[in-house]
């Protein structure tokens, strides 16, 4: 069976289909436009701290909610814009894959593990969904694993290659032109992704050892 790479849907077979993932965007825009009417603008490193980002010194401090007010919080209009034209599609696959409730936990878990990564290896003011639309994407490469039944076959997948091959595309570019990415969260967002929605699709029975393991690791 083949990975199920994003398309483009009608918009209300879409809407249908992930009212989840509409649901994340739409909170986005809304969160987005609050910070631009009651605090200024979203590009400047005072506006994005006093509005949820993640920033070291005060999570260590006591404000452990920014791990998950940094996910929804974006860089401006055009960073919330790229991060939907790129995520949502995502988003989309591993929400048919694995049910509404469950791809909402499971995205939640890649961001916060994604903030939680950026926490420990940098320490710079951080914001924006990629980390957990990254967790997406090595969800839905967990899927396509789980699917197929083996390594060998995953490997020889070529939707796995084309996936691999553009993430290290895209990697490359980004680090090249030196742009403004939190590389740690979307390490951090891509493992934990994958990992959960492995640990979701397993066989019965369940041992909760995993579990306990994966919650201990974040």
């Amino acid at each position: 069976m083949d990975l199920p790479l994003p398309h483009r849907p009608a918009p209300l077979r879409w809407l249908a289909e992930a009212p989840v993932s509409a649901a994340i965007v739409a909170a986005e825009v809304l969160y987005q436009a609050l910070v631009a009417w009651r605090l200024g603008d979203a590009t400047t490193v005072g506006v994005l701290v006093r509005a949820g980002a993640l920033e070291r010194s005060r999570v260590w401090s006591g404000e452990w909610w920014r791990l998950a007010s940094a996910i929804f919080l974006h860089v401006g209009w055009i960073h919330l814009a790229w991060n939907a034209a790129f995520g949502l599609g995502w988003c989309r696959v591993v929400e048919r894959s694995i049910g509404a409730a469950r791809f909402l936990g499971l995205y939640l878990a890649a961001g916060i593990a994604a903030s939680a990564v950026s926490l420990a290896v940098q320490d710079v003011p951080s914001a924006g969904a990629s980390g957990a639309l990254f967790g997406m994407v090595g969800a839905a490469l967990a899927l396509h694993r789980r699917r197929l039944g083996s390594w060998r076959l995953f490997a020889r997948s070529g939707a796995t290659r084309q996936v691999v091959l553009s993430l290290a595309i895209w990697t490359a570019v980004v680090v090249g032109a030196h742009l403004p990415v939190d590389h740690a969260a979307h390490a951090g967002g891509l493992v934990a992704g994958a990992v959960g929605a492995w640990l979701l699709t397993r066989s019965p029975p369940r041992s909760a050892r995993p579990w306990l393991a994966a919650t201990a690791a974040l």
